[in-house]
């Protein structure tokens, strides 16, 4: 259980890079083929299918990006330089608020 979670949170830290990194890339590549395009290039068509995929993939990884393990409660954490699982049964109960007179 603890390397699914350890896993699962590498992969999102990577999308999670990805994502940004990926979009100024894109954005980047896309405004070079624009200037290609407007300086009438044809090689400008490739730059935008390139800028635009990138673009696609972000969004795309952007709208599944959560990791299920974490939803579950299943989060690996570090104390003292060990790696601990946390399973939500180990949660301490809800407890209520008491109202401040």
């Amino acid at each position: 259980m603890r390397n699914e979670a350890d896993k699962a949170e590498l992969i999102q830290s990577m999308q999670a890079y990805y994502i940004p990194a990926g979009l100024f890339i894109a954005t980047l590549i896309s405004s070079a083929g624009i200037f290609l395009l407007y300086s009438g290039y044809a090689l400008g068509f490739l730059f935008l299918g390139i800028g635009i995929s990138i673009m696609v993939s972000a969004f795309v990884i952007f709208f599944r990006f959560q990791n299920k393990l974490r939803v579950g409660g299943q989060i690996a954490r570090i104390e003292d330089g060990k790696v601990l699982d946390r399973t939500p049964a180990e949660d301490p109960p809800d407890r209520k608020l008491e109202s401040v007179s």
